[in-house]
């Protein structure tokens, strides 16, 4: 009878569903079984693992470059054994699957998009190492939904409150890293670093600034993208202003083709040229705030996409 409570049920692609006590001791046996089988040989299925992933996102790209792949695969190996060590007492599973998503959302600005990659690139790895059939294709679909489900609302409300949740202090600190900052790239020649942004986007991300290439050019043009930048950081100690501002500029050259990934990048190159124009003048702080208007605009751009939508 217990072969047949879990290989019988139906698990969505990218839903979680409630389990019978049964049921979660079928699932939990097949997956401890399993994963006993990819252990050990973790340092190839990590590797594979974090090759596709990386080849699959630019996003996911960008989180991981900071470090080495090895210590990546290793530190994911670890995590998710750490999480199946668990699979017999559930509330101490979840509580572990909180902890872990909330030192990825406020660490590493991890997203949901971002642990859907990882379900993705696991279920074709996995299926390359250990003999598969429906019972185990339901049982890690069943585990990765419920682990994104969890890390997911942590990763929204961790990632909102490195937005919005800042106290006063750590916002005027900010607005004056963000002032600072960009007043040492332009000082010298606004157009010059314009040029400088743009010639990042041509050489390393040719497809994004296909997107954005209206944006920039002329003399002209790139005397308009500076202006505006000024106006659009004046209103920074206004966060609410400032993000009606970024929807108001998304609404006027909104690019269908354009996603939140785009705009991610676009922000991260803008980052990387403030970075080489300020040189050895560079701050953590800077970092640290420039980190905290790029979640200010990616909200900004997924409130737009949102209310697009729904208007529909």
């Amino acid at each position: 009878m217990m072969e047949n409570t879990f290989s019988d049920m139906k698990t969505e692609k990218d839903e979680s569903v409630e389990l019978s006590e049964e049921q979660f001791s079928e699932m939990a046996t097949i997956i401890k079984k399993t994963w006993k089988e990819l252990m050990s040989n973790k340092v190839e299925v990590g590797q594979k693992l974090y090759l596709q992933v990386v080849t699959k996102d630019l996003s996911m790209s960008r989180l991981l470059i900071k470090s080495k792949i090895d210590i990546h695969t290793t530190s994911f190996m670890e995590m998710l054994n750490t999480v199946v060590g668990y699979l017999d007492d559930r509330k101490t599973m979840d509580k572990k699957i909180e902890d872990l998503a909330q030192i990825h959302a406020g660490n590493y600005g991890v997203k949901t998009k971002h642990y859907k990659h990882f379900k993705t690139a696991f279920m074709k790895a996995i299926r390359t190492y250990i003999p598969w059939n429906g019972r185990r294709e339901n049982a890690w679909l069943w585990f990765w939904n419920h682990l994104i489900s969890i890390m997911s609302m942590h990763s929204y409300n961790g990632n909102r409150a490195l937005a919005f949740n800042l106290s006063r202090n750590k916002s005027i600190e900010y607005v004056a890293a963000v002032h600072e900052s960009f007043d040492n790239a332009i000082d010298q020649s606004s157009l010059e670093f314009v040029k400088q942004f743009h010639d990042l986007l041509i050489t390393e991300q040719p497809d994004i600034e296909k997107l954005f290439s209206s944006g920039f050019g002329s003399k002209q043009s790139n005397a308009r993208f500076i202006s505006m930048l000024r106006y659009t950081m004046g209103l920074l100690d206004d966060q609410q202003g400032f993000q009606k501002q970024i929807i108001s500029l998304i609404s006027k050259y909104q690019n269908p083709n354009i996603n939140e990934c785009h705009v991610e990048v676009l922000v991260q190159t803008f980052i990387r040229a403030l970075k080489q124009s300020n040189g050895n003048h560079w701050k953590s702080i800077y970092d640290e705030s420039w980190q905290w208007v790029s979640q200010l605009v990616i909200e900004a751009f997924n409130m737009y996409s949102q209310n697009s939508q729904i208007n529909k």
